[in-house]
């Protein structure tokens, strides 16, 4: 009987160990790996960065040039590419994608309105009014005046088949007169002297053109002023060209009518909650404002025409005496001052030094 030696079998048992730790460690390994992937790599190298961004990130410039280059041109340059990699939280680096950057290119043309060449001529139809006038001609509400003498009596008289001129901009229409120089005009009317010569309508060679008397010149963007021209009377100062009422006459007041007109009370009363706008009830010149007896706060206003109107019981007032104001304009507010019963507008129209009844004035 042999008996086998037990060294000899121990370097086999040690390398079968060592096979089955080294296969025991794969396995962890690898179930490692798939539980735990690796992150990218946080370093890149700068020929990586510029083909990767180049067609994402483009600055300011070069999107703007993008919008407004014709077609055919060439592609905005290395110089006009902004390429800004960022670095995230952890130090990864980031890119942002194109399309949330990248200006969409939109090619437009955008042609300038040019003003008019003509003075044009509208004819009023039933419904016109000066606002939607000027709104279909382009030009504010103060030029249709200015142009139209009739007007600037009476801005809101307009009737049917009425002509009116209608100048190619905003500003003042002027007519000419002997003596004028176009530097003068200019700033008589507050325009630019420029803005004169460039204006097609006008057919201005240069600034130092003498126009022909009555010769219609356009100053755009001027303003004509309104100066009252006085005479003295007996030592009283009368304003003789203030604008005069047309003798149509709108509401002073929104509210209710409380007292109507009678022997013993020439006027109206119209009942509203105390400080309700209080308008002038046709165009003027304000003759009394202030605390007025038993009438309390009044304000008086002579239109020119032989009418007066009377405002009385107000709690406050805006006008002085002497001041223009134009029909509906705010002139107070609706009051219970003086001798009254209640917060109501006292209103009197009144005719060559008489009281008479408002409501034959008045729009029914």
């Amino acid at each position: 009987m042999t008996l086998s030696d037990p060294s000899s079998d121990q370097p086999a048992s040690i390398v079968a160990r060592l096979a089955l730790h080294a296969s025991v460690l794969l396995i962890v390994l690898g179930v490692l790996a798939v539980a735990y992937p690796q992150p990218a790599s946080r370093s890149h190298s700068r020929a990586d960065i510029e083909r990767e961004a180049a067609p994402a990130v483009v600055s300011a410039r070069a999107a703007s040039l993008s919008a407004v280059a014709p077609s055919g041109a060439a592609e905005p340059s290395a110089d006009d590419l902004d390429i800004s990699p960022t670095l995230a939280a952890g130090g990864d680096m980031t890119l942002a994608s194109a399309s949330s950057l990248l200006k969409t290119p939109q090619r437009e043309t955008i042609i300038p309105k040019r003003p008019r060449k003509d003075l044009l001529v509208h004819t009023v139809v039933q419904g016109d009014n000066l606002s939607t006038i000027a709104e279909k001609y382009d030009v504010d509400v103060d030029t249709l005046i200015w142009a139209n003498a009739e007007l600037e009596e009476d801005p809101d008289y307009l009737v049917v088949d009425q002509k009116l001129r209608i100048p190619p901009v905003s500003g003042v229409l002027y007519a000419v007169k002997t003596g004028d120089t176009l530097s003068a005009i200019a700033t008589r009317f507050k325009g630019e002297l420029r803005s004169m010569l460039e204006l097609e309508f006008n057919h201005l060679s240069d600034a130092n053109t003498v126009p022909v008397s009555g010769t219609l010149l356009m100053i755009p963007g001027g303003e004509k002023e309104y100066q009252p021209r006085l005479v003295y009377i007996d030592g009283r100062a009368v304003m003789v060209n203030a604008p005069r009422g047309g003798g149509r006459f709108v509401w002073p007041a929104q509210g209710y009518i409380t007292s109507f007109w009678a022997p013993d009370h020439r006027a109206i009363d119209i009942g509203a909650p105390e400080g309700t706008p209080v308008y002038a009830s046709d165009a003027g010149v304000v003759i009394q404002a202030g605390w007025n007896g038993t009438y309390g706060i009044t304000v008086m206003i002579d239109h020119g025409n032989g009418f007066q109107t009377l405002y009385a019981h107000l709690s406050a007032y805006y006008p002085a005496a002497g001041s223009n104001v134009r029909r509906g304009q705010a002139i107070g507010k609706m009051g219970n001052t003086g001798r009254s019963t209640g917060p109501h507008l006292h209103f009197e129209i009144r005719y060559q030094g008489g009281n008479v009844n408002p409501m034959r004035y008045l729009p029914q």
